[in-house]
């Protein structure tokens, strides 16, 4: 079963990945089900809080 949240460390490791390389949202979203089980969703919510933070204007839906 997907969780509904995720460790501030898991989350610190994603928003690395993201930002430093050049990477799929296929190839992250792979990276962090290995480590813990999430949804499409959530990923999603996470890769838009990531965009905010960073001052990036396209977000996905």
């Amino acid at each position: 079963m997907a969780t509904t949240k995720i460790t501030k460390s898991q989350y610190d490791a994603l928003k690395e990945s993201y930002l430093a390389k050049n990477r799929t949202m296929y190839s992250l979203y792979v990276e962090l089900n290995n480590e813990i089980e999430v949804s499409k969703h959530l990923f999603f919510q996470l890769i838009n809080k990531i965009r905010r933070e960073e001052g990036l204007n396209h977000y996905y839906k």
